[in-house]
């Protein structure tokens, strides 16, 4: 597990991880202090049985995991309301592979998030 550092853990909110159904798909990200190079990572994906919620009621969660040292992203997803099943599948799937972009192709939280990203179906 990762060790705790003193400072703040930073956030950038709004960001665009790819698009479905026409509309742009985003999510927050936490970053540990002192930006570390290789912090593990969580995807935060909110509950609400696909119907209802959204990314903001992770920030709890943001907050206490990246004191604790891992990146995380806090991510939406189109609710049934706006798309049918399986979009709701299909964009986490999408979060999954920016994360994995985020976490692997850039030394740092603050560079990974202004690469070119995949986007969703």
């Amino acid at each position: 597990m990762p060790v705790p550092e003193s400072g703040r853990v930073t956030v950038e909110e709004g960001v665009v991880f790819g698009h479905g159904g026409g509309r742009e798909l985003k999510c927050d990200i936490y970053t540990p202090p002192g930006n570390p190079t290789h912090a593990p990572g969580v995807l935060l994906i909110h509950g609400g049985g696909w119907s209802s919620g959204d990314r903001s009621q992770l920030k709890g969660y943001g907050f206490l995991l990246g004191r604790k040292g891992y990146t995380c992203l806090a991510s939406e997803y189109r609710l049934t309301g706006e798309a049918l099943w399986p979009a709701q599948i299909e964009d986490v799937k999408a979060a999954v592979r920016y994360m994995r972009c985020l976490l692997y192709t850039s030394p740092s939280p603050r560079d990974r998030t202004r690469s070119r990203m995949p986007s969703s179906a």
